[in-house]
């Protein structure tokens, strides 16, 4: 039960230098994936008479149907309860009422200190827990003055609970009968929205029930791997075995021969094969024989590996890529040159 317009801010986690540098590895590792596709998670959207969106976040419809956006990827680390969890503390609605739906491709679910929409580095909670609960509590305050301008009393006087607006006079209506009223309001400057103190939190630290179970239990659930489109293609990609090797040359004609190939074209990271259905395209990329063309630093590695001449192996051949490679790459070097040859760790680092 929420008063109308009491309570204080809690500071957010704090991010850092560390967290700036986790955020940027998981980038450059590839995690940061799967937002194109928009298949809803949670409970499948049904369009709604009339929907209040006072921000990317979140939409409540004249039905009562209340949807929070996500834009990160659950992947059994449980943030699709944990997140809305969060928005409904401070919209005061109970978070089992809830619908999920991952969001699409928008610069409003980006990372607070990195241009792009990823999941990783256990930063999920910490990077958007103050916006969600604004998020939540600029709603409530909306559905509020809505509901005071109706009823003509003051909006301090009301109060909430679990989705319902009460007048002292004994009224009541649900936060869906004021949709259209809240539509029309300006949303507040986040700053000038009043957050809950923790002592008033019903649901945040409390235990909950996983809003994704019963569907993915059921298979009612829908991921990327589900879609499926009219005309759709699949496309694999066979990539270099090394990391930093590229694609030198390739012969596609053998791929094609493949029935059900349709393509196969070079990319980036390496050469996609393109096919009416999935096992065409995996075949067709086993067929598909690409030349590699190593890196510096692999083929100073491939040198080290079979170099067993003297204890100089090593100490000769780490400065071309030591830079780059973990210390423990060295040590497997050494192990594969013989236990008579040594790594000069300084060698390492200069």
């Amino acid at each position: 039960m929420s008063p109308a317009g009491t309570g204080d801010d809690n500071a957010a986690p704090r991010t850092g230098r560390r967290h700036f540098l986790i955020g940027v590895g998981v980038i450059a590792g590839g995690i940061a994936a799967g937002q194109l596709l928009r298949p809803y998670l949670v409970g499948g959207r049904d369009s709604a008479p009339k929907e209040f969106q006072p921000h990317a976040f979140v939409r409540i419809g004249a039905d009562d149907r209340i949807t929070v956006i996500i834009g990160k990827s659950e992947m059994g680390q449980g943030i699709y309860t944990g997140l809305p969890m969060i928005l409904a503390e401070e919209l005061d609605v109970n978070p089992q009422r809830l619908a999920v739906e991952i969001a699409g491709v928008d610069p409003a679910f980006n990372h607070p200190f990195l241009p792009a929409q990823f999941t990783g580095g256990s930063m999920s909670v910490m990077s958007t827990y103050e916006a969600l609960r604004r998020v939540g509590a600029s709603a409530r305050r909306m559905i509020v003055q809505a509901a005071a301008s109706e009823w003509g009393v003051p909006a301090a006087e009301l109060r909430t609970e679990d989705g319902v607006v009460f007048a002292p006079d004994g009224r009541s209506a649900t936060y869906g009968k004021f949709v259209e009223a809240a539509s029309a309001l300006p949303v507040p400057a986040k700053d000038s929205v009043a957050l809950k103190n923790r002592a008033e939190f019903r649901y945040i630290g409390k235990p909950q029930r996983r809003l994704d179970s019963r569907i993915k239990v059921n298979g009612a659930a829908q991921f990327g791997i589900d879609v499926d489109l009219p005309n759709m293609l699949v496309a694999v990609v066979a990539r270099p075995p090394q990391f930093g090797a590229s694609v030198r040359s390739f012969d596609a004609s053998q791929a094609k021969a493949v029935r059900g190939v349709v393509a196969v074209k070079q990319v980036p990271s390496g050469v996609a094969v393109i096919a009416e259905h999935t096992w065409a395209a995996l075949k067709g990329r086993e067929a598909c024989s690409p030349r590699i063309k190593a890196t510096r630093s692999l083929r100073s590695m491939r040198h080290v590996a079979r170099s067993t001449s003297n204890t100089s192996c090593l100490t000769l051949h780490t400065r071309a890529w030591s830079r780059s490679t973990p210390w423990l790459g060295l040590k497997t070097i050494a192990a594969k040159c013989g236990s008579a040859h040594r790594v000069n760790r300084k060698t390492h680092n200069s």
